[in-house]
């Protein structure tokens, strides 16, 4: 798709007219399920350090928000979500990709 648009507009550019944008690589379909799939998961990793991120950042004066005492608790919960996670991303691989 990218290839057919820079064909398209080489003799544009050649001529030095105005170029067309590209359409959006979503609405012109060049993701497909696979690549969801993985947009999804990378998602699914990134939303829980992005809220244990939030709950340590907090600089609360009694001590009940981004305390250091929070930090290991978070980050071995991150650790066991990791873990879960990384094996489904394991399994989907081999399904996906036998190779």
């Amino acid at each position: 798709m990218i290839d057919k648009y820079e064909k398209e507009v080489a003799p544009l550019r050649a001529r030095r007219k105005k170029v067309p944008l590209p359409p959006p690589v979503v609405a012109a379909g060049a993701l497909n399920d696979y690549d969801w799939g993985v947009i999804n998961n990378y998602i699914e990793i990134l939303l829980p350090i992005r809220d244990a991120t939030k709950m340590l950042e907090a600089r609360g004066r009694s001590g009940l928000h981004g305390a250091i005492w929070e930090v290991i608790p978070t980050l071995n919960w991150l650790l066991k979500l990791f873990e879960e996670k990384k094996d489904r991303v394991v399994n989907a691989t081999l399904d996906d990709y036998p190779d």
